[in-house]
């Protein structure tokens, strides 16, 4: 009985002993395909995150080309849009400069463009639309009778130039300075005597914009120059202003002139009013005719609101200031400066409305 047993025994652990290693060599399959999959797929997503880091690297690569590419596309536009109407011997003249203009006792700036002509040179605003109607003669698109023109008078003594003047019909009203009115239009122009060669500056326009027009024609033609030659040189340094702006120094000693000047003006002191006047001042000495009280005295252009630029080597600055007998409004002395040494002087001056 005892040995039945036995064997019994034997031939069960046997059977589990097999069981056991079966088990055993599944398990051991098992986890060896988990752990080859596991690192297969670690493997994968490295593989994966390489390439796209080495796409991304590529795209950023491309786009960095795309941008130098289109850099170097814009660089070019802009170098082929860049025009110097200039001539060789202007080739240091700005295309285009900031002209300044007094209407009202306000200030208009206007971006003008450089305009070549005949051996001459002058800057035209640009938001008038100028263009070339015939040689030496510029129209503006806006209208049609406002126009511009030059003559050389060549060989030309000024008295001769002068009496040409008269038998069209041209009256002096300042020095080198002539008008005349024709129907609805007023015609002026300005001599330009470089040694023995005399310009004219013709302009013209409508009756009705004398205070549109009639200001901003005399600060283009002060940009009139001879396009090559000592005598333009000179004339171009003066036109090309430097871009600087006035500072608290400069400033002080313009409020101090004009407020000096304002009450040697008004009292109707000419001699008073000469100490201030620069060298290149034209015309005769005037004086306040004006017979109100005058009160209100303030100087316009110089406080830390306004531009304070100095165009063409001048600055313009008004003062406002009432007179009793328009008590409802104010009236303006309007004055461009220009820097003779270290003091400033008084190139123009007139009362506006």
């Amino acid at each position: 009985m005892k040995k039945c047993l036995k064997n019994i025994l034997i031939r069960n652990r046997k059977k589990n002993g097999i069981s056991i290693l079966i088990c055993t060599v599944v398990l051991t399959i098992s986890l060896g395909t988990l752990a080859g999959c596991s690192v297969t797929k670690e493997n994968t997503e490295e593989e994966n995150m390489e390439g796209e880091d080495i796409r991304s690297e590529d795209a950023a690569n491309e786009d960095m080309g795309n941008v130098s590419e289109q850099s170097e596309r814009e660089a070019a536009q802009t170098e082929s849009m860049s025009v110097d109407n200039a001539s060789a011997d202007n080739n240091t003249l700005e295309n285009t400069i900031t002209l300044t203009f007094s209407k009202e006792g306000e200030q208009e700036q206007k971006q003008a463009t450089l305009a070549i002509g005949n051996g001459y040179f002058l800057y035209l605003p640009d938001d008038e639309q100028w263009h070339l109607s015939a040689p030496d003669l510029w129209t503006t698109d806006i209208n049609e009778q406002v126009t511009l023109w030059i003559t050389h008078f060549e060989g030309e003594s000024v008295d001769s130039v002068n009496q040409k003047l008269e038998d069209d019909g041209y009256a002096e009203e300042d020095s080198h300075k002539w008008w005349k009115q024709e129907g609805d239009l007023i015609y002026h122009v300005e001599q330009k005597v470089f040694e023995s060669n005399v310009w004219g500056i013709f302009y013209s326009y409508p009756v009705d914009f004398e205070d549109g027009w009639g200001r901003e024609f005399p600060v283009i033609v002060n940009t009139f120059a001879l396009s090559n030659g000592a005598d333009n040189n000179e004339k171009a340094n003066d036109i090309i202003g430097t871009g600087e702006y006035l500072g608290d120094e400069d400033c002080q000693k313009i409020r101090a002139v004009l407020e000096t000047f304002a009450e040697s003006y008004f009292d109707g002191n000419a001699d008073g009013v000469q100490k201030f006047l620069a060298s290149t001042y034209e015309g005769e000495i005037d004086i306040y005719e004006g017979t109100g009280a005058i009160s209100d005295l303030t100087v316009k252009g110089l406080s830390d609101t306004d531009e304070k630029k100095i165009e063409n080597g001048k600055c313009n600055v008004s003062m406002e200031f009432r007179d009793s007998n328009y008590e409802d409004m104010f009236l303006y002395l309007t004055f461009i400066l220009v820097k003779e040494e270290d003091d400033w002087k008084i190139e123009f001056y007139g009362v506006e409305g």
